[in-house]
Order: structure tokens, then sequence, then C-alpha cells
């Protein structure tokens, strides 16, 4: 018994993040958003060859948006009662069958399924992954959600960029082409790397009361409510980057394009930044620099628009805004998970699906803002939204030490244990017991 507790020991010490594992959840992550980002991509071919109008196709985008965000809370609640480490894999390969089908669909109706199959693949993935995510980073959370943000970062802006050469060359049946890395991925994952995740995955817990659970509702209300406001500082700058640039600074559609993939590319450099300060810094400041700098850079674009500034100058603003307001994504998610410790699947569910997706939905009327009174009064929308979001974040409460180092003792002590029976120790000579 004395040796089983010398060889449990160590266990009590910080854990470190698990690179292999962490490294298996980016890949996936990046072959799950690209399914999102593809729908919005070929949607211009399917008006051209399948006569859809703009209604029929935005439609698309707003069923793919509902099932892959709305309904992913619904599956952080399942996940959290049971343990479902298979769903990663199945996720992915239901997804990416929804994207497959998008490219062979012969009606409408056939299309609006089709993106369903792949909203409800994205929306099953997301808790399960972020639950992963979460058990594999050890006392390096921050860090580890960073690097999963990045893999989807990857994935949405790779999408686009692989779909469009394939449909040019084949039609749209290029879209089962690009997927068949993925579908080998899901595979891959599900035969050899599954049993290694269901053993890192942490069995759901039983409570005896609601104050045992140690769950904040009140506060994880208040950050929801600051993703949301953060969201649509998100969406409005990958929105009208481009457009911002033709129609007031002059830009080519080459130009705007290069633009915004150079504020994406930043934005991804941001959120494995923001995930490594993370783990350093208080999580609430990290986020409130976010979106004060998000803020001041949004009002600096437009009045150096009206100074007549060059697109050289504009563009390197864009970039730099692409990088600051992305540092607070990871951070979000992981202090969303501090709120809820006992319930990470549903805090995965909302931070990761429905506060995100709630900012997509103000985009019309900021496009309807920018119709009535042009792109610049766009701009100091987008700084007010970054300014309520950090009016928000200055009320987060700090997150409780004591019941996290609680959390991590009761983890500590599963895992010790489940050593010491493996060893055939006496599970009260662990310490904890």
């Amino acid at each position: 018994m004395a040796a089983a507790a010398t060889l449990v020991a160590p266990t009590l010490q910080p854990r470190p993040l698990d690179r292999r594992g962490i490294g298996f959840l980016v890949a996936a992550h990046a072959f799950n958003d690209m399914n999102q980002s593809i729908v919005p991509a070929i949607l211009p071919f399917l008006i051209a060859q399948r006569h859809l109008s703009y209604a029929a196709a935005a439609s698309l985008v707003l069923s793919l948006t509902i099932a892959s965000s709305v309904i992913q809370p619904l599956f952080g609640y399942i996940t959290d009662k049971r343990s479902i480490p298979w769903l990663i894999p199945a996720a992915l390969l239901c997804g990416m069958s929804g994207t497959v089908l998008l490219g062979l669909a012969p009606s409408y109706v056939f299309l609006l399924c089709a993106t369903l199959v792949a909203g409800v693949g994205s929306a099953a993935f997301h808790p399960e992954a972020a639950r992963a995510a979460n058990a594999l980073s050890g006392s390096q959370r921050a860090t580890g959600m960073g690097f999963f943000g990045l893999g989807g970062n990857i994935g949405f802006a790779a999408g686009p960029i692989l779909v469009t050469p394939a449909i040019l060359a084949i039609g749209l049946h290029g879209t089962g082409l690009i997927m068949i890395p993925g579908v080998l991925y899901a595979l891959f994952f599900a035969l050899f790397e599954m049993r290694r995740f269901a053993a890192k995955r942490e069995a759901p817990k039983k409570f005896a009361s609601a104050s045992e659970r140690g769950d904040r509702w009140g506060p994880f209300a208040l950050l929801t409510t600051t993703i949301v406001m953060r969201s649509v500082v998100f969406f409005g700058v990958m929105t009208f980057t481009p457009l911002f640039c033709i129609a007031i600074l002059g830009a080519t559609k080459a130009q705007a394009n290069a633009v915004l993939a150079m504020t994406l590319i930043a934005a991804a450099t941001g959120v494995i930044t923001g995930g490594r300060l993370g783990d350093r810094v208080d999580r609430r400041k990290l986020i409130m620099i976010s979106m004060a700098a998000a803020a001041i850079l949004s009002v600096c674009i437009a009045l150096a628009a009206g100074a007549h500034a060059s697109l050289v100058e504009i563009a390197l603003l864009f970039i730099v805004l692409g990088f600051l307001m992305q540092l607070s994504q990871s951070v979000t998610i992981v202090l969303g998970q501090d709120y809820l410790p006992t319930r990470i699947g549903t805090a995965s569910g909302v931070t990761l699906g429905l506060a995100i997706s709630m900012g997509g939905f103000a985009m019309p009327f900021l496009g309807r803002l920018g119709d009535m009174h042009g792109l610049t009064p766009v701009l100091y929308a987008i700084g007010v939204f970054a300014l309520a979001a950090l009016i928000a974040a200055t009320f987060l409460p700090p997150v409780s030490k004591t019941k996290d180092d609680h959390r991590s003792a009761s983890v500590v002590d599963d895992e010790a244990r489940d050593v010491a029976n493996g060893l055939g120790a006496d599970p009260a000579a662990v310490p904890g017991s």
C-alpha cells in the first residue's frame, strides 16, 4: 500500500497539458468548422446553378446557424449527464456528411436538409470536444482552449479557400472531394484514439445539493451577455472590413479580400496568444483589455478614414483590431467553465455556440445602418458594442479559488483511486480517501 501511495503521489502536482491529445482536438476542430464556412462559400454557385433566390440562399445560412449554435446547449446538457467521448468522431462524420450532400442535393428541400445535418454535426461536436480539451489541458486550461480555438479559426478560414477551386474544377460535387481527408481523420480518430480519449474523460459526478455543485448561474449569465456583445464586434469586423475598404477607401475586391485575410490571420494569432495569457493574468482583465482596445480601434479606423488615411494604414488598424479583439475568445470559454464547474458541457455549448451565434443576428441591423447612413457609422456602432461588452465584463465576479481548488483536488483524488485500484492497492491508503 505504501508503494501504491508513493506511485500516485505525483498526481497531486499540477497536471501538464497533453499536447498530443490537444493536437488531435485542434485538427478535429479545424475539420468541423470547415463545414460551417463552406456553406456560405458555395452560395454563389448554388444561386447560379440551382437558380436560388437571395432569400432562399440566406435561409440556408440561417438554418445552419440555428442547427449548429442554438441547439449546442442541449448537447452540452446531455454530455454533462453522461460521458459520450465517441460523439467527437460521430459528430465530425455527421457534419461532413451534410456538406457532401450539399453538392449532391437535387432540390431545395434536400439542400435545406443537408445544411441541417451539417449544423447538427457541428452542434454535437463542440460541447464534448470542449470538455475533452478542458480535461487534456491539465493546469493550463486557457492555453489548451487557445489551441482548441485556433483549430476552429484555421478550419473556418480554410473552407472557402479549398472549396472554391474544387467546385470550379469538377462542379458542386467538389464538396465531397474536399471532405475525404476529414472523413478519413474521423475514422482514424474513432479507431485509434478513442480509447485514449475515453480514459482521459472525467466522468460526471453526483452531488447531494445545488450548493455542493458550486455552479454560479448569475455570473455565467453576465458572461453570456458579454460574449453576445463581443460576438457582434467579431461578426461586424468580419462582415464589414472588405465592404468598408471598397466603399470608403476605393480598394479593389482583391485588395479588400486581402485585408480581410490578414485580419483573419491576426485574429487566429490573437486566439492562441490570449490562451497563453489567460493562464498568467486575470481572465476578466484580459477580456476588458480586449474589448477596450476593440472599442478604441473601431473609432480610430472611422476617424482615420475621415482623415483620408491610406489603404495600408487602415489595413494595419484592422489587423491590430483583429488580433486584440480575439485575445478574449478562449478566455471567455474557460471563464464560463469556471462559473459552471460541474456543467462544463452546458457552459461550452453556450459560450461556443448560442452566445456567439446571437451576434450574427445583429448583422442585418448593422447592414441597415450602413444602407441609410454609410459604412463609417457602422464602425462607430461596432465600437459601441465593444464598449457594452467592456461594461458588462467589469461586473464579472472573480472565480472562487477555493471552489476551483476543491474541484481540482476532487479530480486528483478520483484519478489516484483509479491508479490505486489498478495496482491492487487499498483505496484507503490513497491521500484524500
